[in-house]
C-alpha cells in the first residue's frame, strides 16, 4: 500500500494506472485500487493486488520518514534481490509519472477474505 501526499501540478489519480503498470512490467496480474485521501492527512492510497509471489519484504530503516517518490518508498521495504523486484520498481516509476506525488510512504499489507456461517449483527 502506498500513501501519497502533495501532488505536483499535472499529477492525476484519474489515469489508468493498472493498464500502464501491466504494460510496463509485463506482469498481467497487477490490479490496482485507488482510494481517495482525507483532507489534511493525505491525497490518497494506492493498493496493489496480484503481486508476484516471490516479492520479498524488508523492514524499513529505523526512523525513516516519507520518501519523495513511489520508487524510493518501495525501495525502503522491498528486497532488491527478489526475482521480480525490478518489475515492481518499474510499476512504482509509472505511478510517479502519472500521480506526481512529492511525498510517499509504502508498507506491506497481507490481505485475505473470510466468511462466516452466522451473522453477528443482522443489518437487513
Amino acid at each position: 500500500v502506498f500513501q501519497f501526499c502533495n501532488m505536483e501540478a499535472g499529477g492525476s489519480i484519474d489515469s489508468d494506472l493498472a493498464t500502464a503498470a501491466r504494460m510496463a512490467t509485463k506482469w498481467q496480474n497487477f490490479r490496482i485500487l485507488m482510494r481517495p485521501g482525507i483532507k489534511g492527512v493525505c491525497d490518497g492510497w494506492l493498493w496493489l493486488f496480484g503481486l508476484p509471489d516471490d516479492a520479498a519484504a524488508v523492514s524499513p530503516p529505523p526512523g525513516a520518514g516519507p520518501a519523495k517518490t513511489f520508487r524510493e518508498a518501495l525501495e525502503s521495504i522491498l528486497d532488491a534481490a527478489s526475482p521480480n523486484a525490478s518489475a515492481l520498481l518499474t510499476a512504482a516509476d509509472i505511478f510517479q509519472q502519472r500521480i506526481r506525488s512529492a511525498e510517499c510512504t509504502a508498507r506491506w499489507v497481507e490481505a485475505a477474505f473470510w466468511s462466516s456461517d452466522r451473522v453477528v449483527c443482522d443489518l437487513g
